[in-house]
């Protein structure tokens, strides 16, 4: 389970002046930092086992383009994408967030 480090665009609700702390500096940081950690961490999951990935935003760059980046790398080819959701507090009631789970088939 990877809960990784986002701009927390999803909790704007909760935490309103986040708005204000991101630039596309720091979102430019937080996606290196994202990629890192999938390159990281990755290999310690066994074949056939899962990589779950979470993050408290909504943006699609910290989410499936994550993914997308992750999957077409060397490493994440040995990943399939089984299921993904993005959770919008508009239609929830509660935080935003999004949530990939990922299997291992190599």
């Amino acid at each position: 389970m990877i809960d990784a480090p986002c701009s927390g665009l999803g909790v704007l609700k909760r935490n309103p002046d986040a708005k204000w702390s991101i630039t596309p500096e720091r979102l430019t940081a937080i996606l290196e930092t994202q990629e890192r950690i999938l390159q990281t961490y990755a290999p310690m999951v066994k074949k056939g086992g899962y990589l779950v990935y979470a993050t408290c935003s909504i943006l699609p760059q910290e989410n499936r383009l994550q993914i997308d980046q992750f999957l077409n790398s060397l490493l994440g080819s040995q990943f399939e994408l089984e299921k993904e959701h993005t959770y919008f507090s508009h239609l929830t009631g509660f935080d935003g967030f999004y949530c990939a789970r990922l299997i291992k088939k190599m």
